[in-house]
């Protein structure tokens, strides 16, 4: 009994001293040649959802050189997580002027939008959480030195067709404007 009291209280040390979520959700450091510039929260998140409120918070990294490079990353905060995937793949599906595919990227499933006036971006679900890296202007993809980290810290939900996971917290149908609690104005699109 003594010993499977002593692994039960170390399994729940090694848990309690898993990755933490940033006090601010983003990761104010810097990450090789990207280094950190800007944080800003913000109320007037990109994905709206009805009866799931929502903040944002961002960071801004930046890459000197001969050309500055600048990459945006954007974490918006749910309320709450359940059916948050298909909320957001179907939001996402319907935006006008950007191509939307699933993609594995840094051994993890995203989603990749790319806008016709030539912005790229990786998306994806975890949890309550939604993040959104930028690839910066004149690049190809997101620089791997954030990609990573910002993976490390909010592991992807998403399988490879773009759905949530079966056992992760964003697994479920779609919000509705019915999902609303009684009194509570749905968040418009």
């Amino acid at each position: 009994m003594r010993i499977a009291s002593l692994f039960s209280l170390l399994f729940l040390l090694l848990l309690a001293c898993g990755p933490k979520l940033p006090p601010r959700y983003v990761l104010e450091k810097d990450f090789d040649l990207y280094k950190f510039r800007r944080y800003q929260q913000v109320l007037d998140v990109e994905i709206p959802i009805a009866g799931n409120d929502a903040v944002g918070y961002t960071a801004t990294y930046v890459r000197g050189g001969k050309k500055i490079r600048v990459a945006p990353v954007f974490v918006t905060v749910y309320q709450k997580g359940a059916g948050l995937t298909e909320s957001v793949r179907q939001s996402l599906r319907g935006m006008q002027g950007y191509t939307f595919e699933v993609a594995k990227e840094g051994g993890a499933y995203v989603y990749r939008m790319r806008g016709e006036s030539g912005d790229s971006w990786l998306l994806w679900v975890s949890g309550r959480h939604v993040i959104k890296l930028g690839v910066p202007h004149g690049e190809k993809d997101v620089p791997g030195e954030l990609l990573e980290p910002y993976l490390d810290r909010y592991p992807s939900d998403l399988d490879e067709q773009g759905k949530a996971e079966a056992d992760s917290e964003s697994a479920g149908p779609a919000a509705t404007p019915s999902d609303s609690a009684p009194g509570e104005s749905p968040a418009q699109p």
